[in-house]
């Protein structure tokens, strides 16, 4: 769940990738942060040929190199798009959404949030099949999600406005129940 104070209701839904590292039972905030041609989001970066915004390149081959500078208690959270779709950009490869996590997390990220990039129901983000994917998959360390476009669409508004505080909750991943129930056999 994705904790916004700035908008009502002030949560969206995630649908967490089946990769990655979840903080469950815990709580992560961090500055948004969604690279853009476009300035006014705070984060300009500019890459060709797929836009900074899908996280398809590394972001330190992007104009400016964007590098999220880590300091004690500071944290980030990637906001991306979901694609390009295929034959829609000239990419060597397909985007995946693990590549767009790994990308991240080599820029600084401690966590990121795909945009889905159409409306309906939220999937989990599974792992692709190639060879590629095993040796990101092992050095991947941050939680990756999955939000709706709407809510996308909600968090780009907020930027615009200026910088944006988002709060990542795992606590609701664990069981909260003060007694355990149930009979042990001998």
């Amino acid at each position: 769940m994705v904790f916004v104070n700035e908008v009502a209701p002030p949560w969206f839904d995630v649908a967490l990738a089946n990769f990655g590292v979840p903080k469950y039972g815990a709580l992560l905030s961090g500055q948004l942060v969604y690279p853009n041609a476009d300035a006014s989001y705070g984060w300009h970066a500019v890459c060709t040929p797929a836009d900074c915004s899908f996280g398809c390149l590394p972001f330190n081959e992007s104009t400016p190199p964007l590098v999220l500078k880590k300091e004690p208690g500071k944290r980030y959270i990637m906001l991306l798009d979901r694609g390009p779709r295929e034959g829609t950009v000239d990419l060597k490869k397909p985007c995946y959404f693990l590549d767009k996590a790994w990308n991240s997390q080599l820029a600084g990220a401690d966590a990121v949030l795909v945009v889905n990039d159409r409306e309906g129901d939220l999937s989990t983000a599974v792992v692709p099949q190639d060879e590629g994917a095993a040796r990101q998959l092992q050095d991947l360390t941050i939680s990756a999600g999955l939000i709706s476009q709407q809510d996308g669409a909600s968090l780009k508004a907020l930027l615009k406005k200026g910088p944006v505080t988002v709060a990542l909750n795992w606590t609701d991943l664990i069981p909260k129940a003060q007694k355990a129930g149930g009979r042990l056999a001998r």
